[in-house]
């Protein structure tokens, strides 16, 4: 079986320590401290120095680092390592210091998603790790535990429209009150840390069917523990407004991370923390290439081929360990050669030099974040095989989910159909609504999404847009059809005063043939008044054509 192995995760992430370092600040006033990033209390700024702060960590620990390669001393690593934890122990809310901008930082929805991302970095550093920082780190633990307990509720709705669906921060904020519990057992809420992270994990990957069910979970039915679902009952999730594939895999990502904190001390983890994973993954591996990239059946509003693509790695290690998935090793290793070519094409150590380099221009805080969070993945595949011998011993009962075959989800009106040669599929509820997909089953690099196969129409304004009208589906034996209607809008004239408009109205029929080889679309628009168009197109077939397959097409029509 074609797999991935720890030295091919440290073969990338050495390549990334020199960026890494010359990325640092050390302030003036701390040489004890350092930050990557711009060292602010905001979020994202304290998860682009945790984020690095893990990769560093694995590097500086572990015993077959090549200098040679790297350009950085190990002994350099290991000491900007603990520099980095130091500053984000420091500066959170129950440390002594702030964040470079005067203000601490903790204590919101997502502060624990810092902390949940960087402690396999502490781990690997743990025998580095003085009384004080022990303490900090105790300190860090429970103070956010303390305020997840008294100050947050848990919430959950379908409908990402209602702000309640919280899927992913259910998960990664139950997971930090159990991990305060493993850790520090005396604190004295340590109970009521588990009782209220075991109701986060179960209404993380939540489902209606779950209010009815009786199955226990610490002595209590779990419709008496449920709170609301997050998803729909056939595992659609509306994350961001749309079709998310992307955060599918972030809520099993944050599964994985307090999966083998558990594993490393050889407890056993909470049965919450697995609530649905099996069926929730069988959809993900059906939205995945054979070289382990994401089809992203609904878009995506963020840079592609990085953040929720990268989150992957720690998904595929937990099918491999916990359920004995096979197929996993294989989409690491086509993952890590798409992070080997556009390193290797950047020639600068960093990760997306080349093809973000006009984002670092603009944000050199999201360029880091994005730069932050593939370097701690990849650090997490380089560690957790590495200290569990590859998974050899947990890939003898291989749990293999159908990748071929159907789904489909009536709330977002969207229909997938996968064979041995075609990926097909059609969202309603997409990021651009609505998008179509048909393509080769192995063809990750021809995978595009907005407004695919559904056209564009434009008129003047600044923002142009689609909402998605009534729409009706249909399912049949190898494919699917679909019709319905869209409303075209421009809004932001450049004219003072100049009201948003609708363009026009489009009628849509698609239907996916039973031959796992043609999708058809039929389309008819028409402007609803008399008004000025910037663009009509039409199929609106978009094809990617940039480093990941070489910069060359060739079309036939």
């Amino acid at each position: 079986m074609t797999t991935a192995s720890s030295a091919d995760y440290l073969e990338r992430l050495q390549h990334w320590a020199k960026a890494a370092e010359a990325a640092l600040y050390r302030p003036a006033s701390r040489p004890d401290l350092a930050c990557y990033g711009p060292g602010y209390h905001g979020h994202w700024s304290q998860q682009t120095n945790t984020t690095a702060f893990a990769a560093l960590a694995v590097l500086a620990t572990d015993p077959r680092y090549d200098e040679g390669k790297a350009g950085v001393p190990q002994a350099k690593l290991l000491e900007d390592a603990l520099k980095l934890l130091r500053f984000t122990l420091r500066s959170h809310i129950a440390g002594p210091d702030t964040a470079l901008d005067g203000e601490r930082w903790g204590h919101s929805w997502i502060s624990a998603l810092c902390i949940e991302r960087m402690m396999h970095g502490i781990e690997a550093l743990e025998d580095h790790l003085t009384a004080d920082d022990r303490a900090l780190l105790q300190a860090m633990l429970v103070s956010e535990s303390n305020w997840l307990l008294e100050r947050y509720e848990v919430v959950a709705a379908i409908d990402a429209r209602t702000g309640q669906n919280k899927p992913e921060s259910n998960i990664w904020n139950g997971a930090i009150l159990h991990r305060t519990a493993m850790m520090f057992p005396g604190e004295a809420r340590a109970e009521e840390y588990r009782r209220k992270g075991t109701q986060f994990l179960l209404n993380g990957i939540s489902v209606p069917g779950d209010a009815v069910s009786n199955q226990e979970f610490d002595g209590q039915a779990l419709a008496d523990w449920h709170v609301g679902p997050n998803f729909t009952e056939h595992y659609g999730l509306h994350h961001h407004g749309y079709l998310n594939v992307g955060y599918m895999v972030i809520c099993l990502s944050n599964i994985a991370m307090l999966h083998f904190s558990y594993r490393k001390r050889g407890l056993i983890p909470p049965e919450a923390l697995y609530h649905h994973v099996p069926e929730l993954w069988a959809l993900i591996k059906k939205c995945t290439f054979p070289d382990g990239r994401l089809w992203r059946i609904g878009g995506d509003t963020r840079m592609r081929y990085c953040y929720c693509q990268d989150y992957a790695i720690p998904m595929w290690l937990l099918m491999q360990d916990k359920y004995g998935e096979t197929d996993c090793g294989a989409f690491e290793k086509g993952w890590l050669e798409t992070v080997r070519r556009e390193q290797e094409h950047s020639g600068d150590h960093t990760f997306m030099g080349e093809r973000l380099g006009q984002l670092e221009a603009v944000s050199p805080l999201y360029f880091q974040r994005l730069e932050g969070d593939k370097a701690a993945t990849l650090s997490m595949g380089a560690y957790w095989r590495q200290i569990y011998d590859e998974f050899k011993a947990t890939l003898s009962a291989p749990h293999q989910p159908a990748v071929c075959g159907s789904w489909s989800d009536e709330f977002h009106g969207a229909l997938v159909e996968r064979g041995p040669n075609r990926l097909a599929s059609w969202v309603w509820e997409s990021c651009q609504k609505p998008m179509g997909m048909c393509l080769p089953a192995d063809g990750s690099d021809l995978a595009e999404w907005r407004w695919n196969l559904v056209g564009q129409i434009e008129g003047c304004g600044g923002h142009n847009f689609s909402e998605a009208m009534d729409h009706r589906e249909w399912t049949f034996p190898g494919g699917f059809c679909t019709c319905g209607q869209v409303k075209w809008n421009s809004a932001q004239h450049t004219a003072e005063g100049q009201a948003d408009e609708v363009t026009a109205i489009e009628d849509i029929a698609c239907a996916a043939l039973p031959d796992d080889a043609t999708v058809v679309v039929l389309q008819r628009a028409r402007t609803v008044n008399r008004t000025y168009l910037r663009a009509v197109k039409g199929l609106l077939c978009n094809i990617p054509n940039d480093l990941f397959n070489g910069r060359q097409r060739i079309y036939h029509t």
